[in-house]
């Protein structure tokens, strides 16, 4: 470790960063990456066809440690997501303490190039969210787009309050006029995990925290 206890980094974000790597490294999950906010690329390959990374970082105002990830993040990740889940898991995890945001998003050759408005009605409650999304799978809508099915996929979305005038505004400046071929639609998940700092430090100094992200994490793959 870089420094010895996690208390030690308090007001020094370079030192929470490389303090979440190690404890990254400590779960033992994959290959830690050391990125802005570090990440664990996920190995077990029944977890990471529908999400492929975990991050761990300590918020900007450094109240809380965060354990966070992105589930169905493309559409290949979205449709084995919604195979998956049911509604009870995600209450399940939000009765444990998870955090849940809709991120829908629309991706060009791996680069996600318009976002919808979490605040739209159908994006702003995530069980509804989800539900919406597992039915639509069901009918086999999780997918590539091509060109001719733009309009289509437009109007569903504007009809079903997915996305706003704005959002439909979005999508035909980066696809439509851009003479783009394909849309690859992701319905995705952003899922957090919050200890208070002083929770965490007081884990940290009993040598308790790094197996309680252990079973946090676990969550996650009991979802696979």
């Amino acid at each position: 470790m870089p420094y010895d206890t996690l208390a030690e980094c308090r007001g020094n974000h370079i030192a929470y960063r490389k303090y979440t790597k190690e404890i990254l490294k400590d779960l033992d999950i994959g290959e830690v990456v050391d990125d802005k906010s570090p990440y664990a690329l996920i190995e077990d390959s029944e977890v990471n066809n529908f999400v492929q990374r975990i991050y761990l970082s300590v918020d900007k105002s450094e109240e809380n440690l965060v354990l966070s990830c992105y589930p169905a993040d493309t559409t290949g990740q979205a449709k084995n997501f919604y195979d998956l889940i049911d509604l009870e898991d995600i209450k399940n995890l939000q009765d444990k303490g998870w955090g849940l945001r809709s991120i829908l998003h629309f991706s060009y050759i791996g680069t996600h190039l318009v976002y919808a408005d979490e605040t739209n009605e159908g994006t702003k409650n995530p069980l509804e969210y989800i539900k919406y999304w597992k039915k639509l799978n069901s009918e086999e809508k999780i997918k590539q787009y091509q060109e001719s099915e733009f309009n289509e996929l437009i109007k569903k979305l504007i009809e079903d309050n997915m996305i706003s005038k704005r959002g439909k505004e979005k999508i035909e400046e980066e696809f439509i006029d851009t003479g783009r071929d394909h849309i690859n639609l992701a319905p995705g998940i952003n899922m957090t995990y919050e200890i208070p700092i002083e929770e965490a430090v007081k884990m940290d100094e009993e040598d308790s925290l790094v197996p309680k992200i252990k079973d946090v994490y676990q969550d996650i793959q009991n979802l696979s």
